[in-house]
């Protein structure tokens, strides 16, 4: 994992430093840096490294190979590293990074080596031979990258906040990513925070001239072979192979793994594939059961896998401190309130490790919100299929579904984990998140992923087939904690303090009349009874002062 952002000079005009951005880019690498600079200055790299398998020298970033007129950045981790050395043996010579691997890799096939290649990953790759650059996300699209393109210069990085601070002009609020953030709670994934910059979406290939002029944008994901389950039983197996096929190539490198377990199904089913070829240590939030309703199940997961497990207790008496720590981790404004119990389980990892391992993805790849009735249904209307995660889309998918496996996957569950994670130096790595694994359960009918009538049949009734109703048939919860109640005891101790005035009034034609007054005048029982209301105005107000104070950056 790394942190890193890049530069396209349009013209002669002196433009700030990259470095002005390396302090956003330090807790996203915080083990190491590299920079690079083309000949005549046009196209600039700066990287900041994260060391999760060791300080080795041929993982320092960027990497150039002279020989081949190519230069780049791979943040990220290739899992068909041995195929791909084998297959390109006359070109390159071994051991190689991963980065390494991508140049030989691109020399050799063109841009059509990105659909040869597996993993999590993102990066760019510049080509000083043909004068071109080439941004490149893996199909999942897990981790992210933001591209600004401006009237001076073409910026790109791993976060939109090193954009803000960097480009020569002053960027803006985008209005309808704020709505979203409104609305959904978050961004959503074919948009920025601000105008004028754009994530890359999964799969795509982005390619500019020396000029910054954008020559291509095209979808490249590696071509899906057709698989035939002719039945449940048949399914379950092979969704197990494939689950712990995921699990030993994210485990390369890692000596003591840390699990994040709720005792949910899908944490659950990674921590039990993890303890099959490693003994991991479960982490969880704990606390008084009545507060924290994960903690009792995250327990028989580790008792019954003999492995040990870390309660991770909650501040009580200091939400308001916990909340501007936690809205400091955003890059983009995020409001749902499971990123909080998500950031103090990281922090903690970071005690211990920098890779963790999570069950995030199952429910979109394994349709486990909601029933089956809501997934099964034509959508009634048309959808950019290259924004899916999955290039196959199942034709009986409902509206409901595709909306889940896109904009709440992408722009939600991806963004929440990566801020919580990457932002405190913490590489997250979630075995169902895996492209052999959704190409397979894109291609399930419905009468198998829904076997028994059931959500996330194949993990409930097929891998933890033995394991008791307690566990497999709970309603989900997730990490989570009753934050409202916990800190309503206190009266909302210095939550007050933490909302804007010009927040109330950004957003106050959604209040209740109760709240459209200064925040100190709230009372606690209007508070309480809106508080998903007042969380997204803490946020917000967080957040946007986060900007403002980047914007006095000097220069």
């Amino acid at each position: 994992m790394s942190g890193f952002i890049g530069r396209i000079s349009k013209g002669k005009t002196p433009l700030r430093p990259l470095t002005i951005a390396e302090p956003i880019l330090l807790a996203r690498g915080p083990d190491g840096r590299g920079s690079w600079q083309s000949i005549d200055g046009r196209v600039e790299l700066l990287f900041r490294r994260l060391a999760t398998v060791g300080n080795c020298s041929h993982t320092d970033q960027p990497v150039v190979r002279s020989d081949l007129g190519l230069v780049g950045i791979f943040d990220g981790q290739l899992y068909n590293v041995e195929e791909l050395a084998t297959t390109l043996k006359n070109v390159c010579e071994c051991p190689l990074s991963d980065a390494e691997l991508v140049l030989c890799a691109y020399s050799r096939w063109g841009k059509n080596a990105f659909a040869k290649l597996r993993g999590t990953f993102v990066g760019c790759l510049v080509d000083e031979r043909a004068r071109t650059v080439q941004l490149f996300v893996d199909p999942v699209g897990q981790k992210p990258c933001f591209i600004y393109q401006g009237d001076d210069e073409v910026i790109f990085a791993s976060s939109v906040k090193a954009i803000f601070t960097t480009a020569e002009r002053e960027l803006r609020l985008d209005e309808s990513s704020v709505r979203d953030f409104w609305d959904k709670g978050f961004v959503a994934p074919s948009r920025c925070i601000l105008r004028d910059v754009r994530p890359l979406r999964p799969g795509e290939v982005l390619e500019c001239d020396w000029d910054g002029e954008v020559r291509a944008a095209e979808i490249i994901k590696p071509p899906v072979e057709p698989v035939s389950c002719a039945s449940f039983a048949d399914a379950t197996s092979r969704v197990r192979e494939l689950l712990l096929k995921a699990v030993k190539n994210r485990l390369r490198g890692i000596v003591s793994p840390v699990c994040l377990v709720s005792g949910g199904i899908d944490s659950t089913v990674v921590s039990l594939l993890c303890a099959e070829v490693a003994k991991p240590r479960l982490l969880s939030l704990g606390g008084w059961s009545w507060a924290v309703p994960d903690i009792r199940y995250a327990r028989y997961v580790a008792k019954r896998l003999g492995l040990e497990l870390i309660e991770v207790r909650p501040n009580l008496g200091n939400f308001a401190q916990e909340l501007i720590w936690m809205t400091a981790l955003l890059d983009e404004p995020l409001a749902p309130m499971s990123f909080l119990p998500l950031s103090l389980l990281v922090r903690e990892v970071r005690q211990l490790t920098n890779v963790v391992f999570t069950g995030d993805g199952g429910d979109e790849v394994f349709c486990g919100y909601g029933s089956p009735s809501d997934w099964i249904a034509p959508a009634p209307r048309e959808w950019d299929e290259d924004a899916l995660v999955g290039s196959i889309v199942p034709r009986w998918m409902s509206e409901y579904g595709k909306e889940a496996i896109s904009d709440v996957l992408v722009g939600h569950m991806f963004r929440k984990l990566d801020q919580a994670s990457s932002q405190q130096g913490v590489e997250a790595r979630c075995p169902f998140l895996d492209w052999e694994l959704i190409a397979l359960a894109r291609q399930l009918p419905p009468e198998v992923l829904f076997f028994g009538n059931q959500p996330k049949a194949i993990l409930r009734k097929g891998i933890l087939k033995d394991w008791p109703s307690t566990i497999v048939d709970r309603r989900k919860v997730g990490f989570t904690f009753r934050l409202r109640y916990l800190w309503g005891a206190t009266l909302f101790r210095g939550l007050r303090d933490l909302v804007a005035s010009d927040a109330v009034e950004m957003f106050g034609q959604y209040l209740p009349r109760s709240l459209r007054k200064p925040p100190k005048r709230w009372r606690t029982i209007d508070i309480f009874l809106n508080f998903p209301s007042v969380w997204k105005l803490a946020v917000w107000s967080q957040y946007n002062q986060s900007l403002q104070k980047l914007r006095n950056v000097d220069t």
